[in-house]
Formats: C-alpha cells, sequence, structure tokens
C-alpha cells in the first residue's frame, strides 16, 4: 500500500489512500483479535475438560490452558495492536504446536478409546 500513497498524483489523492489505509486496518485488526479471544477461549474451555481425562490429564490440559491464558492475555493487553507488533511475545504459534500434539495424543489414543467402549472386537 505505502507504494501506492508514494506514487499518488496528488495530495488529494494520496490522503484520500491513507485514509482507506487506516479504515482497513482497523477493520483487519478488530478481526484479528476477534479471532484471537474466540481461539484463547474455545482452547481454554477444551483445555479445562481434558484435566480429568485418562489419556489427556493434567499435563496436557494444564498447559493447553496456560498458553490459552497468556494468548488472551497479551492480545487483550496490546490492544489494537497485534502482541508481536507490540514487541511481546505471540503466543498463537505455541497454541498451534499444542493444537499439534493434542491432535498426535488423540491419534495415539484410538485403540485405547475402541477398547473402553466396546468397538473392537
Amino acid at each position: 500500500m505505502e507504494e501506492y500513497v508514494k506514487n499518488a498524483g496528488d495530495a488529494a489523492t494520496k490522503s484520500t489512500l491513507e485514509l482507506i489505509w487506516k479504515a482497513v486496518d482497523k477493520v483487519q485488526l478488530g478481526l484479528d483479535v476477534s479471532w484471537d479471544v474466540f481461539i484463547s477461549v474455545g482452547t481454554l474451555l477444551f483445555a479445562v475438560n481434558m484435566l480429568n481425562h485418562p489419556r489427556f490429564g493434567k499435563v496436557f490440559g494444564g498447559i493447553g490452558a496456560l498458553l490459552a491464558i497468556l494468548l488472551l492475555g497479551f492480545n487483550l493487553y496490546s490492544f489494537p495492536t497485534p502482541p508481536a507488533n507490540a514487541n511481546l511475545i505471540d503466543f498463537g504459534p505455541f497454541v498451534g504446536l499444542w493444537y499439534l500434539v493434542i491432535s498426535i495424543q488423540a491419534l495415539r489414543s484410538l485403540t485405547w478409546a475402541k477398547k473402553s467402549f466396546g468397538l473392537m472386537d
């Protein structure tokens, strides 16, 4: 966008392009924080639900809850600027890594689940 603003023919066009950029950026930042809040709360509820599960337990659930709280806290603290742009830690990638780990654990638990629910011969 900066290229378009720099190459604007006159001051009025440049001013209009800057105004459009600021408005679009505010919408994008609002969508970003609302997505992060949604993911944080969903992850927190998912992690809390895991705490007493025999195959996930307090380790997986506790780590997920901690990451969700950190993600939410850092996003709300730095709002409207994303944490990474505010020179803070962005916990989003760590939450993504946690989802990968619990997905692997869920796949490892398929045999256990089939036995527990009587689905194996």
